[in-house]
């Protein structure tokens, strides 16, 4: 095998981990990207595709249009993202699975989300009153949007188009991943179902607002990353410890019939009973949070802005 064609799979492969962190909420495809070593190259990527890429376009200047971008690095590495989406629609249906068996599959994420606030803290020992502040603002912040935000937006194109910005933004940040916002908006379940029955009416809003947000947002998101690093860091811990009473397992969830589907209009967190799902839920929460234990194991020589 040649060493273009090695590379070429290395990326699909890379591709794949990325698409499958940025699948299950709580685990960040920019921060798999950092542990593969390709983070810097995945932002300069994206900033590839810039004005002087688009004037190209329009003045039909082909050679700039095709050269420019890094569409050796962006093709294969796009395809393992869609082949993990995928797998992850078609062979292991999730979204079914968060009906069927929302506690099994909410404790999973609650310690997968857990484990990600211990990672973004692990390199801010010993806390101080400033870094104590900008937890305390994240957090604020984090309250303040999940109580005026509603769990479920309606499915329009506006909203589908909103929803695939703020799932871009939180793709390329290291330490929260696209679908968690998702989850937040209320739209993990109905973007993936789109996905694996291929429905246009959610999936073009939502590509296009991707695309926006991927685009418009990548060198703002990457300049504000590395001009305050402790503070966004610290800010972002702060917003997933707010999200976890949403995340948090065991939920009155009161689910209605929209256009023949079944999706969840609210929910309620709730104290469980002691029963045999509930250990295998606590179960299932210690898993979740040792899979990110092992990916700080194999990502604590290196730093998220380092690059």
């Amino acid at each position: 095998m040649g060493k273009k064609a090695k590379t070429f799979l290395t990326r699909v492969y890379q591709g794949a981990v990325m698409g499958t962190a940025d699948v299950v909420p709580g685990v960040s495809g920019a921060t798999m990207a950092l542990i593969l070593g390709i983070y810097l190259e995945l932002v300069n990527a994206i900033k590839s595709f810039d004005t002087k890429w688009l004037r190209a376009i329009f003045i039909l200047q082909w050679d700039v249009a095709i050269g420019r971008p890094h569409f050796m690095f962006v093709i294969p590495l796009f395809s393992g993202i869609v082949m993990a989406i995928i797998f992850f629609t078609q062979v292991v249906p999730l979204p079914q699975l968060l009906i069927s068996h929302p506690e099994k599959i909410y404790s999973v994420f609650f310690g997968l989300i857990i484990g990600s606030i211990i990672f973004l803290l692990r390199s801010f020992r010993p806390i101080t009153w400033k870094k104590f502040f900008f937890f305390a603002m994240g957090l604020a912040l984090g309250f303040t949007v999940l109580s005026i935000v509603p769990s479920n937006y309606p499915d329009t194109p506006l909203f589908i188009f909103v929803t695939g910005i703020l799932g871009a933004c939180a793709m390329i940040s290291p330490g929260i991943s696209g679908s968690f916002v998702l989850l937040l908006l209320g739209k993990y379940s109905v973007v993936l179902n789109a996905i694996g029955n291929v429905e246009p009416a959610i999936l073009v809003p939502f590509i296009l607002g991707f695309g926006v947000g991927i685009c418009l947002f990548a060198r703002l998101l990457s300049s504000i990353i590395k001009k305050f690093p402790t503070a966004f860091t610290l800010g972002i811990a702060g917003f997933l410890t707010a999200s976890l009473y949403r995340i948090w397992p065991f939920q009155d969830r009161i689910y209605t019939i929209v256009h023949g589907k079944l999706r969840l209009v609210s929910s309620s967190p709730e104290l469980p009973a002691l029963s045999s799902t509930t250990l295998y839920s606590l179960v299932l929460v210690l898993m979740g949070l040792s899979i990110i234990l092992i990916i700080q194991y194999f990502s604590q020589k290196k730093s998220v802005y380092s690059q």
